[in-house]
């Protein structure tokens, strides 16, 4: 069997080669801020709308609930107004509730950190 010969390393740039730096991240700006602040807020209303409007008097009388007078629709009213329906569209709008809260906390990151002032009282 042949041995393979030495591996020698390449002649080359010897000595440390300097890398730049990365980029710094800017902060995030005014557009970014009011965006987030947007989406929670549309996050909310949407979660509120969907967990209390399936238990008021309207539900029953709207557009979706009378899709039009083949047999299926009686079918589909069965659903409309049964509490296992109402319920999963209450779900949907904790789940909403559940996204803007978690986004308000998310909304905390786009913020400076708070300046150090370097004056320590509590000495």
């Amino acid at each position: 069997m042949d041995t393979p010969p030495p591996i020698e390393p390449t002649s080359g740039l010897s000595g440390p080669q300097l890398v730049p730096p990365p980029p710094r991240p800017q902060p995030p700006g005014w557009l970014q801020k009011t965006a987030g602040v947007v989406w929670v807020i549309f996050c909310f209303e949407v979660g509120v709308f969907l967990l209390v409007f399936p238990w008021l008097d309207f539900w029953e009388n709207n557009l979706f609930s009378n899709l039009g007078y083949s047999q299926l629709s009686q079918y589909w009213e069965l659903v409309w107004d049964s509490h296992w329906f109402r319920g999963a569209v209450s779900g949907l709008g904790l789940v909403n509730l559940l996204i803007s809260f978690i986004e308000v906390f998310q909304l905390r990151h786009l913020s400076p950190p708070p300046a150090d002032t370097g004056d320590d009282r509590s000495a």
